[in-house]
């Protein structure tokens, strides 16, 4: 869809910068102070609950940021990614990369992210291991066809405006049979057309997980320590929301479903994206990122 394409009172193009601002801020703010050099995972985490988990790796009870790993390896599950390539899309400050490389026996990882200040951060931090980092755009991805056995995105996708361009480029890039593994909180009235455009595009709905409840447990226990990693001099509404602290927005309506938090195994089955007709491509822009940006 042309960038032109006008979301509200916003262009796609205004989103996507306004996104980058506040990215770029938080990470600057993250890696001006003491806390910086630690804090790689900004995702809400997961906690069990008396629902089964999916991951084959056993952390320790002590580790360091234990409930963003572990929604990371719940979003992995028991999908075998030995030996892939791995596209890791929305990367931000390279937690996801981090994980998948120190769990998993994998070829190659690339982490690609919006923020100049997250890519900065990324480089410096994983110097010494197998990662790659790009600067990218999630709707135009820089790569050639069928060229990743693995797509993860965590967290990141409700921030794109025209989210059907990045479900296309997933589609696109992924090679045949391979796996996208995808978590986000998701609109609920919006949840079932989702998953239709998805299927349409031409991927096959493996595993459908709704972890609202583990993610609320992790809100509940780590966001008011998330939020004091922050400045106390930043926009306190935005930071609220973007830890997602109780009381927040973002946690209200995960508490009363009008949002949900879910997880997601896709796989490409076909070579060639299927065509979506005229009305359902323009009706889909995403209303979730201009309902965040609109709380920010």
């Amino acid at each position: 869809m042309d960038s032109k394409h006008h979301l509200n009172n916003y262009s796609v193009e205004q989103v996507k910068n306004k996104y980058k601002q506040i990215y770029d801020l938080i990470n600057s703010d993250l890696s001006s102070n003491i806390f910086g050099n630690y804090s790689f995972f900004l995702n809400y985490g997961y906690i069990a609950d008396h629902n089964p988990q999916y991951s084959n790796v056993e952390l320790p009870k002590q580790e360091l940021n234990k409930s963003s790993i572990k929604l990371i390896l719940e979003v992995i599950g028991d999908c075998d990614i030995r030996d892939g390539e791995i596209l890791d899309i929305g990367c931000g400050r390279g937690g996801t990369s981090f994980t998948i490389n120190k769990y998993f026996g994998v070829k190659r990882i690339i982490g690609l992210d919006q923020s100049s200040n997250a890519i900065s951060f990324c480089k410096q931090k994983f110097e010494n291991y197998r990662l790659q980092f790009l600067e990218g755009d999630a709707e135009n991805l820089p790569f050639s066809n069928n060229l990743f056995d693995i797509i993860t995105n965590i967290e990141s996708s409700c921030n794109y405006p025209h989210i059907l361009n990045f479900y296309t480029e997933v589609y696109r890039v992924l090679r045949m049979g391979g796996y996208f593994l995808y978590s986000d909180i998701f609109l609920a009235e919006s949840m079932d057309h989702t998953l239709n455009v998805l299927d349409k595009i031409g991927f096959v709905l493996e595993i459908d997980r709704d972890i609202t409840n583990n993610v609320l447990l992790s809100m509940n226990e780590s966001a008011a320590r998330h939020l004091a990693a922050y400045s106390k001099d930043k926009n306190e509404k935005m930071l609220n929301n973007f830890v997602a602290l109780p009381g927040s927005k973002i946690y209200e309506d995960l508490k009363n479903r009008k949002m949900l938090y879910k997880i997601f195994r896709f796989r490409k089955e076909h070579g060639k994206i299927q065509s979506l007709n005229q009305e359902q491509a323009l009706n889909y822009s995403n209303s979730l990122a201009i309902e965040i940006l609109n709380h920010s």
